[in-house]
């Protein structure tokens, strides 16, 4: 899942059971990050970090909102 906050920071976290109900409500869970997903980030050894930064921490991080 693509987030995004007021700013126009992007997050980007590892979702599964994604589903949106006949009243448009979106519920998802939640799952580590891995290998394998879509976009391929986790494990794109071109994907430039901050130095130090941990992987799933860099990509999960921002304010956006998750519905």
């Amino acid at each position: 899942m693509i987030l995004t906050d007021a700013e126009g920071n992007i997050a980007v976290r590892p979702v599964a059971h994604l589903v949106e109900d006949p009243q448009g409500k979106v519920t998802w869970a939640q799952e580590p990050w891995a290998a394998g997903f879509p976009l391929h980030l986790f494990k794109d050894t071109q994907l430039q970090l901050p130095a130090e930064m941990d992987r799933a921490a860099w990509l999960s991080a921002s304010q956006g909102k998750n519905g």
